[in-house]
């Protein structure tokens, strides 16, 4: 009951600033465009929605800070989640106020509504962080190194804003053991996702088709190096057919032992897999046919190097092994394949010098 009745003041509190800030603006014509927004903002109804919403766990008497860009503009209300006084940052003169100290340790919802460019976590207080609830609507920018080391945070929810680059966004999020279908579902624009989960060393698996509405994708730079995965599944980078690069995607995994024969069918524009699975030393098997539909690339070198528990044969395309392919009608004239296989004793096949 006690719950209900904040949150129906909370909403009579809303209403009230909207109406007195609708009134202000139809009698001051000096008002900026920034109070009109807040205006609009204010007088909405679907608050929850529209918000993005964190879930943080906060000792007494510690702090949450967001520093915020100067060079971004927010128009934006936080709430702190706990019946505090609702922060409004609406001019660069009030980004000092991105900040707030709780009296008592609980777990508090901070819901962000209005325009709010760029996360930045102050970095003491990211292991407070523990579930992103609702992407919403706030006008996300950019989100690179919007996680950076949160290293609590173990729930991310689905359909993550549209935007072009996610640079480690969750890098060294060792919280971190699954992810959500649909996390890219709304990712049409999206063309680069370096080093967004490497060192998520818990990460064990990744749903279906995670990219396949990623249609613009070109770049998978160190995408998921260093992480906990055991096996990848089937359509990973199902329709990502623009992908360029995929060096170091899966450089040091571990823990990886087979790779889906599909991994790479979708992806006939690549030009390099250097170091792609570079130190998966319990990899034990290639699907023969792994790079079947990828005849342009130049660059092979340590794609598998360190992979010391490979067997049997390495990837074939009708009759050419990946070193025969240069030169040859469909393929480049050169490829780098320097220590392709380095260090990768127990395989059968005769492989160049160079190569290994």
């Amino acid at each position: 009951m006690k719950k209900q009745s904040n949150n129906l003041l909370q909403h009579l509190l809303y209403t009230c600033l909207g109406i007195l800030l609708i009134y202000a603006c139809q009698n001051d014509p000096k008002l900026t465009n920034d109070d009109n927004y807040q205006q609009e903002l204010l007088s909405r109804a679907d608050y929850d929605s529209e918000s993005f919403i964190t879930e943080w766990t906060v000792p007494k008497d510690s702090l949450v800070t967001f520093t915020l860009d100067t060079n971004r503009q927010y128009n934006c209300i936080i709430d702190w989640g706990d019946n505090s006084d609702l922060t409004m940052i609406f001019h660069k003169s009030d980004y000092y106020r991105a900040q707030h100290k709780y009296a008592a340790t609980a777990t508090y919802r901070i819901k962000i509504l209005g325009i709010f460019p760029q996360l930045n976590i102050q970095e003491n207080c990211k292991p407070y962080l523990y579930q992103i609830i609702q992407w919403g609507n706030v006008s996300f920018q950019t989100l690179a190194l919007a996680f950076f080391k949160c290293e609590n945070l173990y729930s991310i929810a689905a359909g993550i804003p549209n935007l072009e680059s996610y640079s480690s966004t969750f890098s060294h999020c060792t919280g971190l053991m699954t992810l959500p279908d649909g996390l890219f579902s709304n990712c049409t624009k999206s063309k680069s996702f370096p080093m967004t989960f490497s060192n998520c060393t818990n990460l064990k698996s990744l749903p279906p088709r995670l990219f396949k509405d990623c249609y613009n994708a070109e770049n998978f730079a160190v995408t998921f190096q260093n992480t906990g995965l055991i096996s990848l599944p089937q359509g990973l980078f199902e329709n990502c057919s623009k992908v360029t690069n995929f060096t170091f995607t899966f450089g040091n995994c571990k823990n990886l032992t087979t790779l889906p024969a599909d991994l790479f069918s979708y992806s006939p524009n690549v030009t390099s897999f250097m170091r792609t699975f570079s130190s998966c030393n319990n990899l034990y098997t290639i699907p023969i046919s792994l790079f079947d539909n990828c005849k342009n690339v130049t660059n092979f070198s340590y794609t598998f190097s360190g992979c010391s528990s490979l067997t049997g044969t390495t990837p074939t395309t009708g009759n050419l092994k990946l070193w025969d392919r240069a030169g040859q009608p469909g393929y480049p004239p050169t490829i780098n394949g320097t220590k392709c296989f380095g260090g990768c004793l127990n395989i059968t096949d005769n492989i160049p010098a160079d190569w290994q």
